[in-house]
């Protein structure tokens, strides 16, 4: 069995009845996708959506890849991974590169959809990504506290100091605040 599987359900909206469509999970076993994602892994603990439904984020922890990044398409919800470095996001060549990526445990959208904030739980960190159009991620930095290893910001996040983790995130519906718990 895979406990981190991430599952595509079509849901019949008069009803609600979900009918699955498609899977994605790290060994490509039980009929389910297995992402490119360098040599990190692939586990599906947290999923996003962007605002316009484009696009869909899966990431996880346990030495996983920060993220993964599939297009989605708008008529039948299915999903394919991003190409080559684009997708997916980690510290691997294989992917586009991210600073604070280590064990991730969330992402958020901003509602006009420019920009990513991806949690790091590893090292109490928030890496913020300009989002392309097509989805695909661009590193701007990281905030963290002052207990972590990243070379992030300065000065570092008041507050956090002796937190084990930074989760969950959220992000208000006007885009101006970011909200976490430490």
């Amino acid at each position: 069995a895979n406990d981190h599987t991430l599952v595509v359900f079509s849901r019949d909206t008069s009803t609600g009845e979900l009918t699955q469509k498609q899977c994605f999970n790290q060994d490509g076993t039980a009929g389910c996708t297995e992402p490119a994602d360098g040599d990190a892994g692939f586990l599906a603990d947290w999923i996003t959506v962007s605002p316009d439904g484009s696009t869909v984020y899966a990431g996880g922890g346990n030495g996983a890849a920060g993220a993964i990044v599939f297009s989605r398409t708008k008529t039948s919800g299915l999903l394919s991974q991003l190409p080559g470095t684009k997708g997916c996001v980690d510290n691997d060549s294989a992917c586009t590169s991210g600073t604070a990526v280590n064990f991730t445990d969330g992402m958020v959208i901003s509602p006009d959809g420019k920009f990513a904030y991806l949690v790091d739980v590893a090292d109490n960190a928030i890496d913020t990504f300009a989002r392309a159009t097509d989805g695909s991620l661009v590193d701007k930095g990281c905030d963290a506290d002052e207990s972590s290893a990243l070379a992030c910001s300065d000065p570092p996040l008041r507050g956090l100091e002796g937190s084990d983790t930074i989760r969950p995130i959220a992000i208000s519906a006007d885009g101006s605040r970011v909200y976490v718990d430490g």
